[in-house]
């Protein structure tokens, strides 16, 4: 009877074995960015490095506000200069409209207090633009996390003077933090069982992740040590743990 459950036993490990197949593969980053600038200036502050995590909304790095403040602080002037001679063309214009009803106006008079409100009114909204348009350039000159990533490369040095339209190496290269995404090259008798969006578990070491499948590459790839032919599957997950591109993992299907 002892000889029987060894036997039982051991067939079905060997038949475990036999059926589990374990494929490798490699992580890299799943949302990476370059951040930038959308102005000229020159760097006043660099406030992360490579490896930091931060927060969405930390500060990364900043321009040199200073003349932004001034161009800020000239159109504030502007705007209310612009107002103050709308409202004496207003009152002058009120004025000319009582004395053409008592005739002592002409026609075309009234029509220039007219045309001189309309100009007023013009340079007013024009001066708002400007005002508007300074205030986004002053916000911009500070650099921060459009959301929760970590600092992979700072391309940047305080001092250095960035021309916005002649960019061409970014301030910042970054990544979401804690989003992973894995290729594993896997046989098309394995691809075919598989379904988008499904969780697969994805093994490092001794951890182990859910992942989902994202998308499969239909292009072949060419196996010279196999006669099936492959597809790249991708795979997402998250964790907080902290990973770097080009770690092996592997998958195990069985």
């Amino acid at each position: 009877m002892k000889l029987i459950n060894i036997s039982l036993l051991l067939t079905f490990f060997l038949s475990s074995s036999i059926y589990a197949q374990e494929f490798s593969g490699l992580t890299f980053f799943e949302n990476k960015q370059y951040l930038n600038f959308p102005l000229s200036g020159e760097i006043s502050h660099i406030y992360v490095k490579a490896g930091d995590s931060v927060k969405k909304g930390d500060l990364l790095m900043q321009i040199n506000d200073i003349p932004f403040k001034n161009k800020l602080a000239k159109s504030k002037y502007n705007v209310v200069k612009s107002e103050t001679l709308m409202k004496e063309a207003e009152i002058l214009l009120t004025r000319s409209e009582e004395m053409y009803d008592r005739g002592v106006l002409s026609n075309y008079e009234l029509l220039q207090s007219k045309h001189q409100l309309q100009q007023r009114e013009a340079a007013l909204i024009s001066s708002k633009a400007e005002l508007l348009e300074y205030e986004y350039w002053l916000e911009n000159t500070k650099l921060r996390a459009p959301f929760d990533l970590t600092v992979l490369s700072v391309a940047l040095n305080v001092g250095d003077s960035i021309t916005h339209q002649f960019i061409s190496t970014p301030a910042l290269e970054v990544v979401s933090s804690g989003q992973y995404r894995v290729r594993i090259p896997l046989p098309l008798s394995i691809v075919r069982k598989l379904e988008i969006g499904e969780k697969y578990r994805i093994l490092k070491g001794k951890k182990a992740y859910n992942a989902k499948l994202a998308f499969i590459n239909p292009k072949i790839i060419e196996q010279s040590s196999d006669r099936e032919s492959h597809l790249y599957a991708y795979f997402s997950f998250s964790t907080s743990d902290k990973l770097y591109e080009g770690e092996g993992v592997k998958i195990i299907f069985n």
